[in-house]
């Protein structure tokens, strides 16, 4: 297998059908809030469909090169970052790992893992002063107070 290239283009391989799933559960999520309920499965096989028939994905997953792996972890590291601004906190858990071995993948997942940081921080103080804007259970009257 390494003298036909064919033990390298397996993880390669694995890596394009990774990323055919992250672009179908990114583009899913992202349309899950539209009022239209057919569009949001039609456009997932459709995004999922295009990446897919990507010449130059399907050429890069046939060789032994990395780009296969980072882009499926970019992909992923963007599917958990979506999950995390939906305020699933456990989802930026696994995105911060995506990133990691995107780090040690290639050198471009060092500017992604900046840039994510950065957007977490934003995201996260924007949760943090929706919640202040909340009120609490203490700042609200007793069930029966307002009756009488």
């Amino acid at each position: 297998m390494w003298q036909s290239g064919s033990g390298g283009s397996i993880p390669s391989m694995a890596a394009y059908v990774l990323a055919v799933l992250g672009i179908f559960r990114l583009v899913r999520s992202g349309l899950s809030h539209d009022g239209e309920a057919h569009a949001r499965p039609v456009g997932a096989w459709v995004a999922a469909m295009i990446y897919a028939a990507n010449p130059n994905l399907i050429y890069m997953q046939a060789t032994a090169m990395g780009e296969s792996l980072y882009l499926a972890l970019f992909i992923w590291a963007l599917v958990y970052f979506a999950e995390f601004y939906r305020e699933n906190a456990k989802a930026l858990t696994k995105c911060g790992l995506c990133l990691a071995a995107a780090c040690l993948t290639r050198y471009d997942g060092w500017f992604l893992a900046a840039l994510l940081i950065v957007a977490a921080l934003i995201v996260h103080s924007q949760i943090c002063k929706a919640r202040q804007g909340r009120p609490t259970r203490t700042d609200e009257p007793p069930r029966g107070a307002a009756d009488h």
